[in-house]
């Protein structure tokens, strides 16, 4: 027996962070995002149902900052980078785990 191919429950892009927080609403109804970095911002979210879990994908051309309540499970963060992105963090003396994290209410 295979288990059940995941299912896609959103694909959608925004253009602004208003368009963003719409977006999160039902995962996180008070979410703050802010653009850090300058230029037209394009991103796309993705929702993927699998059995048991949801998975959010986020994509974003600009540098954002998200805060905000959630719901109150334990999820798992992943944070990919370019590597444009990787050397401003070196240049700071900032270092980053590359592996998901267990984030905690």
């Amino acid at each position: 027996i295979s288990p059940p191919a995941p299912v896609k429950r959103l694909d959608a892009t925004f253009e602004s962070c208003s368009d963003l927080q719409e977006l999160f609403q039902p995962l996180s109804p008070d979410l703050v995002a802010l653009q850090l970095s300058s230029g037209p911002l394009n991103g796309r979210k993705q929702a993927w149902g699998f059995d048991g879990f949801r998975l959010n994908l986020l994509k974003t051309n600009q540098t954002l900052f998200l805060s905000g309540s959630r719901r109150p499970a334990a999820c798992k963060l992943a944070m990919t980078r370019s590597m444009a992105a990787e050397r401003r963090f070196t240049d700071r003396g900032l270092r980053q785990r590359s592996t998901p994290r267990t984030l905690r209410p």
